[in-house]
């Protein structure tokens, strides 16, 4: 009887909004890219509204709730407003339908937002990236969102941390929420291949003045490890990030600093 309705536009009421509660999201850092300087997340957004044309009557149907197929009612669509890449599906093929018209559903959403994020410090960065929902709403119709509480799935994410995930509301716009997300960079691995190794390679050049090397051995050795640095150099060039406003400090050290002191 619920199908047969084919309720596939909002719900209508007298004041031209529907109000979509968002009483959870599980969120998940997925990847930072520091080359691009954009991260990639997925959100588990829980979903409740109110559909008069989905109510009944308890008398003549005695069923508190159905299960009906999320593709054969109207279902809500989030948008993110600065995602370069966002995708949306259902979290599972089916809802669940109150007597009274009460919706719950679940969405899955996979985005990709830009974010300049502080690199200065690198390996040591940390910054605050922001996803910004909205939905359809013109000239006082559509909807408005009532968020809940957001909760982070997983806090690691490779080389980065998820430290902090917060919704706040700013900016004037009503239709509009943004989930800051903190991340801090963990500095275990950049070390380990980019800071001990260069560390290394100025000991074993400054310990070459006091080999014993005659005869014009000096400058082959020199030489080599030059070349040695410039492979170095070659190799890290993939994981170094990418220059934004704020390029990374360690870029000119290693580009400029280092390579100048090695030909001295």
């Amino acid at each position: 009887m619920l199908i047969d309705k084919e309720a596939l536009s909002q719900p209508q009421s007298p004041q031209c909004i529907s109000v979509i509660r968002v009483p959870l999201i599980l969120y998940e850092t997925l990847s930072v890219d520091t080359k691009n300087l954009r991260f990639e997340s997925r959100l588990r957004v829980m979903l409740s509204w109110e559909d008069p044309d989905l109510s009944w009557d308890t008398s003549v149907y005695q069923h508190d709730t159905v299960v009906l197929p999320a593709s054969k009612i109207w279902t809500p669509h989030l948008h993110v407003a600065n995602g370069l890449e966002t995708t949306m599906e259902v979290g599972n093929q089916d809802l669940l339908v109150y007597s009274n018209g009460t919706v719950e559903h679940m969405v899955i959403m996979n985005t990709v937002v830009g974010c300049e994020v502080n690199l200065y410090n690198y390996p040591f960065a940390s910054d605050l990236c922001v996803i910004a929902f909205n939905v359809w709403a013109l000239n006082g119709c559509g909807i408005l969102l009532n968020f809940g509480r957001v909760k982070k799935s997983s806090a690691h994410s490779g080389d980065w941390l998820t430290e902090e995930v917060e919704l706040t509301a700013h900016g004037g716009r009503d239709n509009r929420m943004y989930l800051g997300v903190s991340l801090k960079m963990r500095p275990e691995n950049p070390f380990l291949s980019l800071v001990l190794p260069s560390i290394l390679i100025i000991l074993a050049d400054v310990v070459s003045y006091a080999l014993p090397l005659d005869e014009g051995k000096r400058i082959p050795f020199k030489i080599t490890l030059v070349l040695s640095f410039i492979m170095f150099l070659n190799i890290l060039n993939n994981l170094l990030p990418g220059g934004g406003q704020c390029s990374p400090i360690i870029r000119e050290w290693h580009a400029c600093a280092l390579f100048i002191f090695y030909v001295l």
